[in-house]
């Protein structure tokens, strides 16, 4: 399996990766789950998932950008949830698993599908405002030509020039129109890549859908890296062991070929 990174919605990628699917974090409505893949080590199911993003939001609601929740949410800051429902139940799990040597991976699990949550709404606000500002351009270019074509429609008669219109038409015309999806938010690429690791199925890779990340992994063909190197640590964290495995990462369109990289 071939998962593309970082985009999580088919629409944000300008290129989709050959033989890739896209990663579902539990969101994805059913005429997009054809081309997407909800992998079984998500700790909730889609019902969960839309209830624990609903619980986010509804707490996110105090801060100015929806990208200072998702910081705030995987900072490891005390009670992310505090007195909240998934707080009470983040305890139990937690003193249910306390025997478990598993428990504390699938708490790095849960957090890690909370933060992929987040990253599939904040796509989804990016989309919003993309499809809002090509649906103004588009107006506004309407506009001008109908007006332009007014123009052309009376040159050379006596209809005189009415300021106040011409001022009101500059108004309403604007050059530029200043729509940047990027305002609706956005997450560090290596912060949402140490999410996808600790989900990764064995022996999924990853299709690098973005030139910076690319340059900064230093792709220039299909490559086996460690998980720290894709996080940009220096070594191997013995605190988190997930991130030991080799994920082979594709480039935009390499398919197959080419020679995998230490």
């Amino acid at each position: 399996m071939r998962l593309v990174f970082p985009c999580l919605h088919p629409a944000m990628c300008a290129v989709a990766p050959q033989g890739a699917v896209f990663l579902d974090p539990g969101l994805a409505p059913p005429p997009l789950r054809a081309g997407m893949c909800m992998p079984e080590t998500l700790p909730m199911n889609r019902q969960m998932a839309r209830a624990c993003l609903a619980e986010m939001l509804a707490f996110g609601a105090r801060f100015k950008k929806p990208g200072d929740m998702a910081y705030f949410s995987v900072a490891g800051m005390e009670n992310f949830y505090d007195g909240t429902a998934m707080d009470i139940r983040d305890e139990l799990e937690i003193l249910a698993g306390q025997d478990n040597p598993g428990a504390k991976l699938e708490e790095k699990r849960l957090a890690a599908q909370r933060l992929l949550l987040l990253a599939w709404h904040l796509e989804e606000k990016r989309l919003e405002v993309r499809d809002a500002a090509e649906t103004l351009r588009s107006l506004n270019l309407r506009f001008t030509s109908s007006v332009t074509e007014d123009e052309d429609l009376h040159a050379g008669s006596d209809i005189p020039d009415d300021p106040e219109l011409a001022r009101l038409v500059g108004e309403l015309t604007p050059r530029e129109l200043d729509f940047d999806p990027a305002a609706a938010g956005d997450l560090d690429w290596r912060r949402l890549a140490e999410a996808v690791l600790l989900l990764l199925p064995e022996g999924a890779e990853l299709a690098i859908c973005e030139p910076h990340i690319i340059a900064d992994l230093g792709l220039t063909g299909p490559a086996d890296l460690p998980g720290w190197r894709i996080l940009g640590l220096t070594g191997p964290d013995a605190q988190r062991p997930w991130l030991d495995r080799p994920v082979r990462c594709h480039p935009p369109l390499t398919g197959d070929s080419g020679e995998a990289q230490a």
